[in-house]
Formats: structure tokens, sequence, C-alpha cells
């Protein structure tokens, strides 16, 4: 019999499974910092990076749990078994939702003026993500984690003892910064009444956002 995957759980067994995702988010979080502690920089910036991909798996889930359907789309599925696709989402949608977070918070804009405003903001910022420098770094991502994990030769030694802690400062400054937004999106989603968040889900549809993430997986 095959086995049920993240793919096809309901609603409910969505809103399940994002805390155990979370927790072990949290967890190669956690290994990071021990390892920057005595210098292993390499394996910290891995870790780093996969608590970043465990933090969008947990986002899809969440917001499927919540009715946005993102699993539908034939290519974010991908999240749940592809790196490059968890590395496409942060690229783009999470560069993308650091101006639209702004439009979900509780009391933000409502009705006409606030649909209005979510629409000309995405179509205003969509141009400009691809310049952003979480965008570049993220485009980097599944590489760097490979180099910080695995010993390698390319016309000379590739070594994870080579990082530096100017490398690991940064990775983790992008790392925080994806936290920081997945925290806002779990609890400004949260505060919503069930009406608010199918206005919410109207509006995603309406900026065809879930379009944009499942073209950038598939590109």
């Amino acid at each position: 019999m095959n086995a049920i995957t993240f793919s096809q759980l309901s609603r409910q067994g969505c809103l399940d499974s994002f805390p155990v995702v979370t927790r072990n988010a949290q967890r190669h979080h956690q290994a990071a910092l021990i390892l920057s502690s005595i210098g292993d920089y390499g394996n910290a910036i891995s870790h780093l990076i996969l608590g970043a991909e465990e933090l969008l798996k947990a986002s899809v889930l969440f917001l499927d749990g919540k009715g946005f359907n993102l699993r539908n789309k034939s290519g974010v599925n991908k999240i749940f078994y592809n790196h490059k696709a968890r590395h496409a989402v942060a690229k783009e949608f999470f560069s993308v939702w650091l101006f639209v977070r702004k439009m979900i918070l509780p009391d933000s804009y409502i009705g006409n003026s606030r649909r209005k405003i979510l629409r000309q903001g995405i179509s205003l910022f969509y141009g400009a993500i691809f310049g952003l420098q979480n965008y570049e770094w993220w485009d980097n991502a599944d590489c760097l984690k490979q180099k910080g994990f695995y010993v390698d030769f390319a016309d000379n030694i590739v070594n994870p003892a080579s990082f530096t802690d100017n490398e690991y400062n940064q990775a983790l400054r992008y790392f925080n910064a994806l936290r920081k937004d997945f925290d806002i999106l779990i609890d400004s989603l949260g505060k919503l009444n069930q009406h608010e968040i199918d206005e919410v889900i109207e509006l995603f549809s309406a900026t065809e956002l879930a379009e944009l993430i499942d073209e950038s997986i598939k590109r």
C-alpha cells in the first residue's frame, strides 16, 4: 500500500504537522549555534540552510491548513522533496512577502482599499525582487549547503573548514530574516477569524502569488 505523504494530508493533518516541522527547523538552528561556537562554520551554515528549508515546508503546511490549497499547484508539492524548490520559494515568495505581510495584518486595510493597495503593491514590487540580495543568496543556497557538508575538488580542494565567521554571520542574517517573516505569518494569520482568512485567500488568489511560486519551482 502507498503511504500517505505531506501532499495528501487533510487541512487538519497539515495543522497537526506544521509544528513538528517547525521544531525540527529550531533544532537545526540550535545545531548551527553550537557548531559555530567551536568554529565549525561550514557545517553551521549547512544546518542553517536545512533549518530554513524546514521553515518553508512548515509555511506551506500552515497555509494549506488554513485553506490556501497551495499543494494543488503542480509544482508546489516539490517543496516536500526537492531542496531547490524550497530555495525557489525563499527567493521569490518570501521576497514578495516582505511587502505583502503588511497587507494581511489585522486592521491594516479593509474592503476595497485593502484589495486595491495589495494589487498595486504586488505589481510594483514584482519587478524589483530579482535584484534583491535575498534572491541572489538563496539562489546559491543549495550549493553552499553542499560545500558546508562535504570535501570536494574543483581545480583545488574545497574544504568545509575554510568557511569563515563572516560567511556564517551572513547566513545567520538570512536565516533570521526568514524566521522572523515565518513568525509574522503564523502570528498574523493565527489572529484572524475565518471570514478574514477567506478574504486573505481571495486576495492571495487575485494577485496570483501561488502561480508565482509554482512557476519559480518549475523553472
